[in-house]
C-alpha cells in the first residue's frame, strides 16, 4: 500500500467485514502513518454480524447469552493453546474467526473445559454472500458433520445457546432485505 501510494496511485484495501475485527487494520495505518500517508476507514459490519442476521438469530439474547466474544483461532498465544476454561462458558456466545481447519480442536478444547457434548455449534461460510453455508451441529458431532459436508472459507465459528433459534428462523438474508 505504501509502495503503491507514494507511486501517485490511489490504493484501496477492500476488504469484507469489517476491518478492524481480525482485519489487520491496526498494522496498515501504522505502515500507512509511518509513511505519513492518509487514510480513510470505510467501516464494514463484521462477519459474525452479518451471518447472524442472515439466519435471523441473535448473537446476544437474554435467555442465551448475556455475552458476547470475538476470538481468533489462529492461537497467537506463547503457548498456542487457548485458554479453554475462560471460554467454556454458557452465558455467552463464542465467535471463532479463522478457524475451518481448527474445528476439531476448538470442539475438543471447549468439552475438555467443561461444557456439555450437546453444546450447539454453527459454522458459517461465506457470510452474507448469496452462496452462504451454514452446518449446525454439537461440540461432540461438528468434526463429523463437517468431514462429511466440507464448507468453504472463510467461515466463522458461532458456539452458544443462540445457535438453537436458527432452525425458528423463516428467512434468509435476501428474504429478509425485501420483506
Amino acid at each position: 500500500m505504501v509502495k503503491l501510494a507514494r507511486a501517485g496511485k490511489s490504493v484501496v484495501r477492500l476488504k469484507g467485514g469489517d476491518p478492524a475485527i481480525f482485519g489487520r487494520m491496526g498494522e496498515e495505518l501504522d505502515a500507512l502513518a509511518a509513511a505519513q500517508l492518509p487514510a480513510t476507514i470505510v467501516p464494514g459490519i463484521t462477519a459474525a454480524s452479518s451471518a447472524a442476521a442472515c439466519l435471523g438469530i441473535p448473537l446476544t439474547d437474554r435467555g442465551h447469552a448475556q455475552q458476547l466474544r470475538f476470538v481468533t483461532a489462529q492461537l497467537c498465544r506463547e503457548d498456542g493453546t487457548p485458554d479453554w476454561s475462560t471460554l467454556a462458558r454458557r452465558d455467552e456466545t463464542l465467535v471463532f474467526y479463522m478457524g475451518l481447519s481448527k474445528v476439531d480442536a476448538i470442539c475438543n478444547g471447549l468439552r475438555g473445559a467443561g461444557l456439555p457434548d450437546d453444546w450447539p455449534i454453527m459454522l458459517v461460510a461465506k457470510a452474507s454472500q448469496p452462496d452462504q453455508q451454514s452446518l449446525v451441529g454439537t461440540l461432540a458431532d461438528m468434526p463429523c458433520l463437517l468431514a462429511a459436508k466440507p464448507l468453504p472459507s472463510p467461515c466463522v465459528i458461532m458456539v452458544g445457546s443462540v445457535v438453537t433459534r436458527v432452525a425458528k428462523s423463516p428467512a434468509t438474508c435476501e428474504e429478509q432485505a425485501f420483506s
